[in-house]
């Protein structure tokens, strides 16, 4: 059997992991599989007779039930009937500013292109989501098809065979702690805010800044943004913070492994550190991260209230958020990590849905 994924991975480390993970997942579903990754980002026209010579092909989790996924995000191809072989979903999901109602079922619509893709997707089999909210908006949107699996990178599969007890201990020093980046320039004095309050709270621990996209600019990020992105981490540095860059694969994640606590803007950096049973706590920058906190089970922090408008639209300050922050890490920490434990569990309950939804994958 060969099966093609079709990635969007070019930059984010966060996109690697999935990637990462799916081809583990399909390989533990179809054990003698061969994996073909195609850059989903890019037009595929010239490797239609590619495409069609494997069994069938996989989009691979991330954000791609966008307003304008086809052709503008995931061109694939022009002509979609020259495609002889299913197209399966992965985990996919939304990518709203908020959980609104309003946001849900109203503003966020496919334009007529990408509502035509997804139909001719789901003609055959259900779209899978990586959450709850996306799974609403779908079926806000005449979708009715659709199943709630998880984000493939939720799978740490050797992790699942083997847990029996978390690695950290109830009031276990805390030696390392990592903050992931924001991916917004509008959270970068948060960033900073969780660092202070880190600092203040463990001021013997040595501190990791993480920089998922990188911190140097590439061919796939603005340089305007990449330089207001160094900038950030130059101060970090001088305050005393230890800076990384993980990005462009998902080997970087292993700067988590041994992580005591994470606490930080990015939702790769949550999920790894939870499938690893540490503890780890989201800020929730947008529906992506309240997304997976609902289906996990786990408390986040808005750096913003979006409660106190009609739409969502204008983003106000969240000013208790530092008291959220100190608040959200003496709840973790003073539970046994109960909530951590319990996130694992439904991780692997959604598993076993999961390779159920995979294994009906050319049937």
């Amino acid at each position: 059997m060969k099966i093609g994924i079709l990635s969007g991975a070019v930059k984010n480390s966060g996109d690697f992991l999935i990637v990462k993970r799916s081809e583990r997942l399909l390989k533990h579903c179809f054990n003698n599989a061969e994996l073909v990754r195609f850059c989903r980002l890019f037009p595929l026209d010239e490797q239609i007779a590619v495409l069609n010579d494997c069994d069938f092909l996989v989009l691979a989790g991330g954000p791609a039930y966008l307003q304008n996924t086809y052709p503008d995000n995931i061109p694939f191809v022009k002509d979609l009937s020259k495609i002889r072989v299913p197209v399966y979903t992965l985990g996919l999901g939304w990518f709203g500013k908020n959980v609104l109602n309003n946001t849900l079922y109203e503003s966020y619509k496919f334009n007529e292109s990408t509502y035509v893709f997804w139909k001719w997707i789901n003609e055959y089999y259900p779209l899978s989501c990586r959450d709850y909210y996306s799974v609403k908006n779908l079926k806000a949107q005449s979708f009715d098809n659709v199943v709630m699996t998880g984000c493939p990178a939720w799978y740490n599969i050797e992790y699942l065979k083997s847990v029996s007890e978390n690695r950290q201990e109830k009031n276990k020093t805390i030696e390392k702690i990592c903050i992931s980046d924001p991916a917004y320039k509008i959270n970068f004095n948060r960033g900073e805010k969780v660092y202070d309050t880190f600092r203040r709270m463990f001021p013997e621990a040595k501190i990791y800044f993480i920089f998922h996209r990188g911190i140097e600019s590439t061919e796939y990020v603005s340089s305007e943004k990449m330089e207001a992105t160094k900038k950030y981490a130059e101060m970090l540095k001088v305050k005393g913070a230890i800076i990384k860059d993980i990005s462009c694969s998902e080997q970087g994640f292993e700067i988590y492994d041994d992580c005591d606590l994470h606490l930080g803007f990015r939702v790769h950096a949550h999920i790894y550190n939870i499938s690893r049973g540490n503890c780890s706590i989201l800020i929730e920058e947008d529906a992506r991260g309240t997304g997976v906190n609902d289906c996990l089970g786990l408390p986040g922090i808005r750096p913003y209230d979006t409660n106190n408008t009609s739409d969502g639209n204008v983003l106000i300050d969240n000013p208790k958020f530092v008291e959220e922050v100190k608040c959200t890490i003496e709840r973790i920490l003073s539970t046994d990590k109960i909530e951590i434990k319990q996130a694992v569990e439904r991780i692997k309950t959604y598993f076993e849905v999961m390779c159920n939804y995979v294994k009906g994958f050319n049937v």
